[in-house]
């Protein structure tokens, strides 16, 4: 024990921050885990002074000593696991801050006292604890042990004096409150206060596990409705099989189309893929057939063999074949799929045209458009209700036809070539200005078409630059990132006047951006550094290269301002911007699982494992978001999925295809044809089927971080990195979410080379967490936990799960804050039953989830 030496005290904002995101970020992760076996909800930590990183990490364990609050385990750990040699122990008043999650009790005050800590901060006061977590006892001690009544004080008096002196010559005690009362700013003030205010909801809230309406409900005779439709299609499809195509009345082709788009139009056109479900959400949803999957075009169109619609074959995937067919309809637009009716070039011929589920880009419908289209290797089938159509699955294999690029000639006359493609610019132009940026694009485009030709590159290559300048804007806001590089690249002048330097910094501008975007930190560093070279005085540069340098050192460190990324979220900025930290994992071959995910070091409990931003999400309040029933006929089970985020993944394949083989490094039931081709002069290629097998087994929700959600609008994503991540219900991590940032911690130490787990499923019922696994993801859990369960017999798990559902509901009516003895004794008589249906031996060394719920209770109900 020392007297206060004098040190230099922290900026109180920075301190506050700081402080907040390690009980957040680092303490309350180790107190759930300790809450859930037996101990209570407090938490300490001792941190460097220089940079208030975290030299120890600890939280109560009362169930193994009365005496281990958090604060005095965490002393013991500092003293003899983590620094065990004095010699090189950091000098606790010099070196140290300690916190604390809640004031401390008088034991605890004594033993940061005797161990020499000076300074100490604390979130939750002695009233929070009494009026928040129902624990009045260290009040109580306070005030019966040692507030002694003075000669001179009446008894009046002696309750207005302060429990202890929380400034001394030992130490000084402030809480989180009392450090922002410090702060002159009253924006950064009330900001800080509001997020103490949240950690203050979150910690009380931690223990309670609210359970959301999470599950649609079919009943039988719709979930047979499904698979009867897709059994028979397939059936008439087989049968049907090479039949040539029969010819359309074209005139009542075009009457139908007409009529089913009127009615769609005016909301009343039935729509064959909506299925009625049950239950408290009861309401409509699609179902789609999937399970016979086949690789899209990989081969250009220019290399395609032209045909007739009246050479198309019934259930035939015309390979080595194109067909060129004009819109004759307006579009039927129904939510899974639209349809219209086009002809032949030379109007010989109708047919239906459908394009399942990828039907939009860029909030327009593919087959609105444009009139003229080119089928890749079309596929001629039937729909669900028996009727002949050519479906598109992969968009990639639907060439939308742009008149104004589609019939772009070769001039001859070099003037009024030049005055074609400036008339496509200028329309470019107002088009951008109008923010029709597929417009833009399409008119930039057909300028570039001409603008090209050696007739006009030869006089004036300066055209085609411009254009190519300003379609890189447009593919940027497009969110087109490979086809921003390329055409800013393109765009450079090379030149040292200041006009074209400055052009020039443009394009290199926009391409720094793209790869921004992309997470291509080195190639924006260097981008935006050939910008600052040609306009040094330019701010955007400096500020977006000061960007880059955070998102390098974010991803060698590990180091987020997290509570920084939090304040910023929102709905319209749900997606942050950061560095992936994973240098600390590594993929590797996993027994029995495939590949997983493995520690390349020693992974302290409560240390980050890895970050990663999302490769794709979709938000719950975003219009992108469709929930489906899917079948499928491959094992013959009807699925919940998320095919919004299956077509957010595509049209990201589809702007960016240096990104798609990032995505097709993940596991998927289908692996497609073997030939990795992922784009031709055509432009992307995209293979639908396979991205949904992918989302399928690697997809997981970020929570309902803005907004209430439910299983038909859940926020969904594929995190790369995360994915290998394998299941186990006893798992060694636990996941967070700030925006679509996972942040992915160790819950138990991790030595270097062991395997990395996160549970898929926590339901606490044996059959229901195997069925999910077995539905979702296609296997059973064989690990120590399950093989337990397993060999308990169904008679008994049902037994627990009978006990457990009485200790719900007690826990459901009985508040843990007040409660008397007869409550006490009811949660213990339940814990004691719960436990006799576990067999000390085969449970031995393993948690015991069911009684959780009860532990928490009582701990929270028992004096501290």
């Amino acid at each position: 024990m020392s007297a206060n030496v004098a040190s230099t005290p922290p900026i109180p904002e920075k301190l506050v921050s700081q402080l907040l995101s390690t009980i957040e970020e680092r303490i309350i992760p180790l107190t759930r885990q300790g809450v859930s076996n037996g101990s209570k909800l407090f938490g300490a930590a001792i941190l460097c002074r220089k940079d208030l990183s975290p030299y120890t990490l600890a939280t109560n364990n009362e169930r193994i000593s009365p005496l281990l609050h958090g604060e005095i385990n965490c002393i013991q750990q500092f003293c003899t696991v983590d620094f065990p040699d004095p010699s090189t122990r950091p000098h606790p008043a010099k070196d140290c801050i300690f916190l604390a999650t809640h004031e401390p009790c008088s034991l605890c005050l004594s033993g940061i006292t005797w161990a020499g800590f000076n300074e100490f901060y604390y979130l939750f006061t002695y009233e929070d604890s009494r009026d928040l977590f129902g624990i009045p006892y260290d009040i109580d001690i306070l005030q019966e042990v040692f507030r002694v009544k003075g000669e001179a004080e009446s008894e009046e008096q002696v309750p207005g004096r302060q429990l202890y002196n929380r400034k001394n010559k030992f130490f000084t005690a402030k809480s989180f409150a009392d450090v922002v009362g410090e702060i002159g700013d009253e924006i950064e003030r009330k900001r800080l206060l509001g997020e103490i205010e949240r950690c203050f909801t979150s910690e009380n809230k931690m223990a309670n596990n609210p359970k959301a309406e999470n599950t649609i409900y079919l009943t039988e005779v719709e979930a047979e409705r499904i698979q009867s439709t897709v059994r028979d299609r397939l059936k008439k499809c087989t049968e049907q099989h090479g039949n040539p195509k029969a010819p359309r009345d074209k005139t009542a082709a075009h009457q139908q189309a007409t009529g089913s788009a009127l009615m769609a139009d005016m909301g009343g056109a039935p729509d064959p893929d909506l299925m009625q479900t049950q239950g408290k959400t009861a309401s409509t949803i699609p179902a789609i057939g999937v399970g016979q999957p086949y690789p899209p075009c990989i081969v250009p169109s220019s290399e395609l063999e032209p045909m007739k619609m009246s050479d198309l074959k019934m259930e035939t995937h015309h390979r080595g074949r194109k067909l060129v067919v004009k819109r004759e309809s307006p579009v039927v637009t129904l939510v899974a799929r639209s349809w219209t009716m086009v002809q032949d070039e030379d109007g010989s011929d109708a047919e239906r045209l459908e394009v399942l589920l990828h039907k939009s880009r860029y909030g327009e419908d593919v087959l609105e458009s444009a009139k003229l289209f080119i089928i890749k290797e079309p596929y001629f089938t039937l729909t669900d209700q028996g009727e002949p159509t050519i479906r598109i699955d992969h968009p990639s294999d639907l060439i939308i036809c742009h008149e104004d690029i589609y019939n772009v000639k070769t001039f001859d006359d070099g003037e009024k070539a030049e005055k074609a493609a400036t008339r496509f610019k200028t329309q470019g132009n107002t088009a951008l200005k109008q923010q029709d940026l597929p417009l833009a694009h399409e008119k930039y485009t057909a300028g570039l078409a001409i603008a090209k030709q050696d007739i006009v590159s030869g006089s004036n290559p300066d055209l085609a630059r411009d254009i190519y300048r300003n379609r890189a804007y447009v593919n940027l806001l497009l969110g087109r990132l490979d086809e921003v590089k390329t055409d800013a690249r393109a765009s450079l002048t090379g030149r040292d006047d200041q006009k074209s330097k400055e052009l020039d910094s443009k394009a290199y501008y926009r391409a720094g951006s793209a790869a921004y975007n992309q997470s291509c930190w080195q190639e924006a560093k260097s981008l935006f550094q050939e910008q600052q070279k040609l306009t040094p005085e330019d701010k955007d540069a400096k500020v977006q290269l000061k960007k880059i340098e955070a998102r390098l050192r974010e991803e060698e460190t590990g180091s987020y301002d997290l509570m920084k990324i939090r304040t910023s979220l929102s709905k319209s900025r749900s997606r942050v911007e950061a560095g992936n930290f994973t240098k600390n994992t590594q993929v590797k071959d996993s027994p029995g699982k495939g590949r997983g995910l493995y520690a390349t070091r020693d992974i302290p409990a409560g240390e980050i494992v890895m970050c990663e931003k999302a490769f794709c999400v979709v938000w719950g309040h975003e219009e992108d978001t469709l929930t489906a029933m899917t079948y499928d006929i491959r094992d013959d089970r009807i699925r919940v999925a998320p095919v919004g985020l299956a077509k957010a993944l595509v049209q990201k394949c589809l702007n960016q295809p240096s990104q798609t083989k990032r995505l097709m490094e993940l596991f998927g039931d289908y692996q497609g044809d073997g030939k990795d081709v992922f784009e031709n002069d055509d432009g992307a290629i995209v293979d639908a089927y396979r991205v949904h097998d992918i989302m399928s087994r690697n997809a997981f929700g970020p929570g309902s971080q803005f907004g209430e959600e439910s299983a038909r609008n859940a926020s969904t994503g594929v995190w790369k990195h995360a994915a290998y991540i394998n299941h186990s219900c006893l798992s060694n991590t636990e996941k967070q979410f700030a925006g679509d940032l996972i942040i992915i911690r160790a819950t138990e130490h991790i030595k270097a080379g062991d395997e990395i787990f996160h549970p898929y499923d926590a339901s606490l019922d044996y059959e229901t967490r195997q069925g999910f696994l077995e539905r979702t993801w296609g296997f059973r859990c064989v690990c120590k936990l399950c093989e337990a369960e397993k060999e308990d017999g169904k008679e008994v798990r049902e037994k627990r799960m009978e006990l457990l559902g009485e200790a719900d509901a007690f826990l459901e009516k009985t508040p843990w804050a007040g409660a008397k003895r007869l409550a006490l004794r009811k949660a213990q008589n339940l814990i004691r039953g719960l436990d006799a249906t576990y067999d000390e031996k085969r449970w031995e060394g393993l948690p015991r989830r069911h009684i959780d719920g009860l532990k928490i209770w009582l701990v929270k109900a028992s004096p501290r």
